[in-house]
């Protein structure tokens, strides 16, 4: 074997220059010893960064061969600022049936690297085998080992599942797999192998077999398999599993027919030993699980061209799919299903059939009462896989089970005393590709305690046209004097879409408004400040970008006004005054001197934009010519290019025309007083012989305080006023702690 270049990498050093002949004698030594001091005057001096140094070379298998292999390799160590080793490894990468100038296009190609911790005391390997032969048979392999004082694993393969409820195992990255192509026929093999100190459970049934096997009420099938036993314990065991896949697709003529079958199965076995309970089951502990699952889809038909029907009709669509888990030994337990789903010739006939068998009797572990068994901590999670959801949505999570601790009652044993538990929210994570996107610390719950959701720090919105990872985990506990059992585990990985960020406020996120959202009687000294509030405080303003809201190609930004109209119903009168947006608020003054009393008035918040016709602009329907003037004669012309896509019009001149964009999806709806202030509304009545004589708090919301002289007790006493419900009057409510009479009703 041939040796190629060798090249040697020393790092973070510093070195006296020895400029004497003699090579020794002459050498000033340091005054004071320092680490990587010699005699030769030569000092090594550790810096920070983690001073080290590589060997790398590269091996061919000759001249004659040098497409039968080809690699390379690199030795590297590093130290410690204190002058120890801390580090040392191994890397390298073959090719094979490849020549070394076009190496990385080889059919079998693989990495590896083996790295050494003596800080740490650890040691890891990993080996990655890609294979690619004549472009329809390709393939995966990894190979990791790790050992440490706490934990150790062999896996050649493993397998995961981010999206249980649709888990395919043959798509799975992490197992080993060996995919053949035949475009008519695609077939995947696929297995893994893991021995280690602490083993997972079984991974989930492939999606595919648990939607199929539907329940009588049609709902999807729930994954019964026997809960393991979780009690934080080192689980030492091996687990391996192995499948098939195969998809057929073929078009003969008018005939057509799509053919899918996998099957597969998984093993652990593992020890219980060190767990509490569990020293009675299997043989001295260890216990074996299994499942085992197969799956037919068949759909056959025909493809029709004709002038009643185009398009496929099917004449056979079988769907068969089988499962059975299995535990042994001491005790041993066998439970099956089996389904099978019909439709032959288009539905005319119809087969559904679901059998089901089990017998022996299932793993227990010490004490199994444990309410998390019963039903899963978490009861729906928002936004869902593949959902598209808008920028302002929030992350909400509805639970089972209440915020705080819970109590449980043992039915089968009522006098015993209750038991109590809680659940507790691990990790909770949302990414965009590698980036983070940071979520509140504290989620708002509400006030029922079974729902959550969680903001985007700052109220920011979610990015646009995004694809999005949210992550969950959560666990549950019971809650008794020293450690807290762990009793379940639920992780959810959940990927969704953004839409793009509106160019309006929609109606579903108007939280409050000044005047008030139907006021019945808005009275004028309930405010001059206007204001329109959205949900979760989200910064809206960037609906007041100029840019953000209308192209300046298009429109003349000088001219872009911010506006509150008020339509007065019956005459159509309006009245307009400016508004800005402040820290996600829109503010704007109310004209109370032009309001009228006893009136319905309309309110929006808009955009005015003038039209900027210009040469480049784009349109349809018509033309522009040098002159710069429109040639559509009495049509109008649709602007193409304009805010978020929507399109604008222009009548068929060249003067500047104006636009007026909602800014809000809705308009809102109120109606004046026929008083101008409270104190003039409630001069009008008396109560008791009694008349207010302060009025200490005022308020958009019709909800005030008062004070009266002689009402219900001597002296002066505060109240507050409510809305009768139903309308038809007011109730005045005691403000103050009252001993017998708090609140009397009285009209206006």
């Amino acid at each position: 074997m041939d040796w190629a270049a060798v090249s040697i990498t020393i790092m973070d050093r510093t070195s006296r220059e020895v400029t004497t002949i003699d090579g020794y004698e002459n050498v000033v030594p340091p005054q004071q010893f320092s680490p990587g001091y010699s005699p030769s005057g030569l000092i090594y001096t550790p810096k920070k960064g983690a001073p080290g140094c590589s060997l790398g070379f590269g091996l061919t298998g000759g001249e004659a061969s040098a497409s039968a292999f080809n690699g390379d390799l690199t030795f590297w160590m590093t130290f410690t600022g204190s002058n120890g080793l801390e580090k040392m490894g191994l890397n390298g990468g073959g090719y094979a049936m490849q020549p070394l100038g076009n190496r990385e296009a080889a059919s079998i190609s693989g990495e590896f690297a083996i790295t050494i911790n003596f800080v740490t005391s650890t040691f890891d390997l990993g080996i990655d085998l890609d294979v690619n032969v004549a472009s329809f048979v390709n393939g995966t392999a990894s190979v990791n080992m790790h050992a440490s004082p706490n934990e150790w694993f062999i896996y050649i393969g493993s397998w995961e599942a981010p999206n249980p409820q649709n888990y395919e195992p043959w798509n799975d990255p992490k197992r080993n797999k060996l995919n053949v192509d035949l475009k008519i026929a695609q077939f995947n093999f696929n297995l893994y192998f893991m021995m280690g100190s602490n083993m997972p459970e079984l991974p989930p049934l492939p999606g595919k077999i648990m939607s199929n096997m539907q329940t009588q009420g049609g709902g999807m099938m729930q994954d019964e398999r026997s809960p393991a036993p979780d009690y934080n314990a080192q689980t030492p065991g091996f687990a391996f599993g192995a499948g098939f896949h195969q998809q057929l697709k073929f078009q003969a003529l008018i005939f057509y027919a799509n053919i899918e079958f996998f099957a597969g199965f998984d093993v652990v076995l593992k020890s219980y030993q060190a767990v509490p309970g569990c020293e009675s089951i299997g043989i001295n502990g260890w216990f074996a699980k299994g499942q085992a699952y197969a799956y037919l889809g068949i759909d056959a038909g025909l493809y029709l061209d004709t002038w009643f029907y185009e398009g496929e009709w099917p004449i056979v669509k079988i769907s068969c799919s089988a499962v059975v888990e299995a535990q042994f030994t001491n005790p041993n337990y066998v439970k099956g299903q089996v389904h099978m789903n019909a439709s032959i010739l288009n539905g005319l006939v119809k087969v559904n059939k679901h059998v089901k068998f089990e017998a022996g009797e299932q793993m227990k572990c010490g004490d199994d009462f444990n309410p998390f068994g019963d039903l899963p901590i978490v009861s729906e999670v928002f936004p869902d896989q593949g959902d598209e959801v808008e920028v302002y949505d929030d992350v909400r999570i509805a639970f089972n089970y209440p915020k705080e601790t819970f109590e449980v009652f043992n039915e089968e044993e009522p006098d015993e005393a209750p038991r109590y538990f809680y659940y507790a929210i691990q990790n909770i994570s949302l990414k965009k590709g590698g980036t983070t996107i940071p979520l509140g610390e504290n989620p708002i719950y509400s006030k029922d305690g079974y729902s959550a959701k969680w903001l985007v720090n700052n109220n920011e919105f979610l990015p646009e046209l995004s694809s999005l990872k949210l992550h969950l985990e959560v666990r549950g506990y019971e809650a008794k004097p020293g450690p807290n059992p762990l009793l379940a585990t639920e992780k959810y990985d959940k990927t969704f879409q953004t839409k793009k960020r509106p160019d309006y406020i929609p109606a579903n996120q108007l939280l409050a408004t000044n005047p008030v959202v139907r006021q019945r009687y808005f009275l004028k000294e309930d405010g001059f400040q206007g204001f329109v509030k959205t949900i979760g405080n989200k910064n809206w303003c960037y609906l007041f970008d100029k840019e953000e809201i209308g192209d300046p190609n298009v429109f003349d930004q000088s001219k872009t006004e911010y506006l509150v109209q008020f339509f007065e119903t019956g005459s159509g009168k309006t009245i307009e005054v400016p508004c800005n947006c402040v820290n996600g608020e829109i503010r704007f003054i109310v004209p109370n001197d032009q309001l009228k009393k006893e009136t319905i008035y309309r309110t929006r918040v808009i955009a005015r934009l003038e039209y900027k016709p210009k040469s480049n602009v784009n349109m349809q329907g018509g033309q522009l010519n040098l002159g710069n003037t429109w040639q559509t004669g009495s049509k109008q012309v649709e602007i193409l290019q304009g805010a978020h896509k929507v399109s604008r019009f222009l009548l068929a001149d060249n003067a500047p025309k104006t636009f007026d964009h909602r800014l809000m999806k809705t308009a809102w709806f109120f109606r004046t007083s026929k008083y101008n202030s409270l104190s003039e509304k409630l001069a009008t009545y008396t109560i008791d012989q009694s008349t207010y004589t302060t009025i200490t708090t005022s308020h958009y919301i019709p909800r005030l305080r008062i004070k009266t002289a002689n009402l219900w007790g001597e002296g002066e006493h505060e109240y507050e006023i409510k809305t009768k419900p139903g309308g038809g009057g007011i109730q005045l409510h005691k403000y103050e702690n009252c001993r017998w009479r708090c609140s009397r009703e009285v009209k206006l």
